[in-house]
């Protein structure tokens, strides 16, 4: 069986709840977004496996955030995503803004993404971010050294 446009729409939907959960900081529900083991990965950060790490993961960029007196909001777009109905992969651009600072880009890049149903929903079984555009690297500099610490 092959993707639906609702299977599609359910997906996009996920990178929404994703997207506003990490800018709200709020760990338990960004965590929500991905299967019990799942996994984020970041040129940036590195790599956080399962629903502690991701919850951590949430919660250090969130006190990054706050010492930067930033608003970061992720943006999506042009995506391409295929699957049987119970797997998928999707590949979307990115970019993270900085809201709090006139929309400044903090970074813009490329997610690679593994997806499976749970459950009936959709869930990231690993996401996949590579920075490929400009970024702010003063700003970003402190990012990776918040997650080194």
């Amino acid at each position: 069986m092959s993707l639906t446009e609702t299977d599609r729409g359910e997906i996009r939907q996920l990178a929404g709840r994703y997207a506003h959960a990490i800018d709200a900081v709020a760990g338990g529900a960004w965590a929500d977004c991905f299967v019990p083991d799942g996994a984020f990965e970041s040129d940036l950060q590195g790599r956080f496996e399962g629903r502690a790490a991701l919850i951590g993961f949430a919660e250090t960029a969130g006190q990054w955030a706050r010492e930067m007196a930033a608003q970061p909001r992720h943006w999506t777009n042009h995506w391409v995503i295929e699957g049987d109905g119970e797997t998928a992969t999707a590949v979307c651009y990115g970019m993270v803004i900085d809201t709090a600072h006139g929309g400044k880009l903090l970074a813009a890049g490329v997610y690679h993404d593994r997806l499976r149903k749970l459950k009936g929903e959709w869930r990231f079984v690993e996401r996949v971010w590579t920075t490929d555009g400009p970024k702010d690297t003063e700003a970003l500099s402190g990012l990776t050294e918040a997650f080194t610490q």
